[in-house]
C-alpha cells in the first residue's frame, strides 16, 4: 500500500517539484467535463438532441451537483490511505470512461447518470486529488507551489475552453466530449510520473519539522475550518451563479453579450496577477490577512456589477472581480495544508471542496429566486457582497490553530 503522507519540498529535486506542479494542474484542467462552464460548452447542441427544456436541465444538473459532491468524502480517505499515484490514475480512469459514455448518450435517464458521474468523477474527486497533490507534496509553509499551480491550472483552462468550444461548433457536440474524454485519458500514465519522493512516508525529522497534523475530526471542531471553507464556498456561490446568469445580469443594465465576452477576456490576466501577489503576499502574511483582502475586494466587485452602465464601468468592475477571484482561489488550495498539516489533508480538502460543489449548486438558485421575487438580480447581489465582507473580516479575526509540536492543539 503506497503511503499518502509526503515528504516536503526538501525531498524532492527542482525538476521533480515542476513535475509535480504540473501533473497538478493537469489534473484540475481535467476536470472540465465535471463543471458547469464545461457541460455549458456542449447544452444547447446536447438539449436540443435529447429534447430537453431549460428547466428540466437546470434539475437534472442541480442534482447530480448535489449528489456528485458525496464523492469528496471517500476520495479523500482514499488519498489518505493509498496515496497520490493509485487514486489520481483510478479516478482518471473513470471521469474518461464517463465522459466518453456521455458522448453517447441517447436519453435523458442516462443523461442524468452520466452527469452524475462526471461531477462525481471531476468536479468533486478530481479536484480534490489535483489539490492534495500540491498539498502533500510540499512543505506547508511554501506558498510558491500554490502560486504557481494556480497560474498553470488558469492557463490550462483557458486553454481548454478555447479549444473545445470550437470544437463543439464546427464538428459538434458528441464528437468535441469524445474528444475531451480521450484527454482526460492521458492523466493514466501521468500519475506515474509523480516522483516517488513526492509519495513516500517522511521520516522522523521531516514529520518533526512540520508538525503531525490534525485529523478531520480535529479540523471540523476548529473555527478556522469553517471560515475558511465558508469564504471560498461563499466564493463559488456567487461565481457559479454569475456564470449561469451573467449576461443577464448585464442585460437588466442595458449590456449586451459582445460587453460581457471582452471584459470577460480581459480580465483574465487580472486573475492571473491576483494568484501571482497571493503567492508573494503568502511569505509575508498569514492567509487571515489574504482572505480578508480578496473578499473585500470580491464584495467590492461584485456590488459594482449590479450598478454598471457603460462597458467601462463594467470592465473596471470585472478586473477587480478576476483581481480579488486569483486571490480567493489560490487560498483555498493552499490555506488548509497551511492550518491543519498534511496527517489527513485528503479528507480535509474532501470535506471543504464538499462545502463548494454545494455551494455551486446553490449559486444559480439564488440568482433565479432574486429575480423572480424582486424582478431584479440586484438584490442577490446587493446581499452577497455584505455576506462576502462579512465572512471576509470573519477570517481576520478568527483564531490559527496551532500546529507546532507532535500534537495539534484544538481552538
Amino acid at each position: 500500500m503506497e503511503e499518502a503522507t509526503t515528504r516536503p519540498v526538501s525531498g524532492l529535486t527542482r525538476a521533480q517539484a515542476c513535475l509535480t506542479v504540473v501533473v497538478a494542474a493537469a489534473a484540475m484542467v481535467a476536470t472540465l467535463p465535471g463543471r458547469t462552464f464545461g457541460i455549458g460548452l456542449i447544452e444547447s447542441q446536447m438539449s436540443a438532441e435529447l429534447g430537453l427544456n431549460p428547466i428540466e436541465v437546470g434539475h437534472i444538473n442541480l442534482w447530480a451537483t448535489l449528489l456528485g459532491a458525496s464523492a469528496c468524502f471517500p476520495i479523500g480517505k482514499l488519498l489518505d490511505m493509498y496515496g497520490l499515484r493509485v487514486v489520481l490514475f483510478g479516478t482518471a480512469l473513470c471521469l474518461g470512461a464517463a465522459t466518453r459514455s456521455l458522448a453517447s448518450v441517447d436519453s435523458p435517464a442516462a443523461l442524468f447518470v452520466l452527469v452524475l458521474l462526471t461531477r462525481a468523477f471531476g468536479q468533486s474527486a478530481m479536484s480534490v486529488v489535483s489539490i492534495a497533490i500540491v498539498g502533500k507534496s510540499f512543505d506547508r509553509r511554501k506558498s510558491w507551489p500554490m502560486a504557481v499551480y494556480s497560474v498553470l491550472m488558469t492557463i490550462g483552462f483557458m486553454t481548454a475552453f478555447g479549444t473545445v468550444g470550437p470544437a463543439v461548433r464546427d464538428f459538434g457536440w458528441r464528437y468535441a466530449w469524445s474528444g475531451v474524454g480521450l484527454a482526460v485519458f492521458f492523466l493514466v500514465p501521468l500519475a506515474w510520473l509523480l516522483p516517488r519522493a513526492a509519495t513516500q512516508l517522511p521520516t522522523a525529522d521531516e514529520e518533526a519539522a512540520v508538525g503531525r497534523g490534525f485529523t478531520l475530526r480535529q479540523a471540523l471542531r476548529t473555527p478556522a475550518f469553517w471560515v475558511f471553507a465558508l469564504a471560498t464556498s461563499l466564493f463559488g456561490l456567487v461565481a457559479s451563479g454569475l456564470t449561469l446568469f451573467n449576461v443577464r445580469v448585464l442585460a437588466e443594465r442595458g449590456l449586451t453579450y459582445e460587453d460581457y465576452y471582452e471584459t470577460a477576456k480581459a480580465a483574465v490576466p487580472f486573475g492571473l496577477l491576483g494568484q501571482a501577489l497571493c503567492g508573494l503576499l503568502a511569505r509575508r502574511l498569514s492567509y487571515q490577512y489574504i482572505t480578508t483582502l480578496g473578499m473585500v475586494l470580491y464584495a467590492v466587485g461584485i456590488v459594482c456589477l449590479s450598478w454598471v452602465d457603460t462597458r467601462g464601468e463594467l470592465l473596471a468592475a470585472s478586473l477587480l472581480s478576476g483581481f480579488a477571484g486569483g486571490i480567493i482561489t489560490v487560498v483555498f488550495f493552499a490555506v488548509f495544508p497551511r492550518l491543519f498539516g498534511r496527517r489527513e489533508l485528503g479528507c480535509i480538502q474532501g470535506a471543504a471542496q464538499l462545502l463548494t460543489v454545494v455551494a455551486s449548486a446553490v449559486g444559480p438558485l439564488s440568482f433565479a429566486f432574486s429575480v423572480d421575487s424582486f424582478g431584479s438580480y440586484r438584490p442577490a447581489l446587493n446581499v452577497l457582497s455584505v455576506a462576502v465582507v462579512l465572512v471576509g473580516f470573519a477570517a481576520l479575526v478568527v483564531p490559527s490553530p496551532g500546529l507546532d509540536g507532535d500534537s495539534p492543539t484544538v481552538v
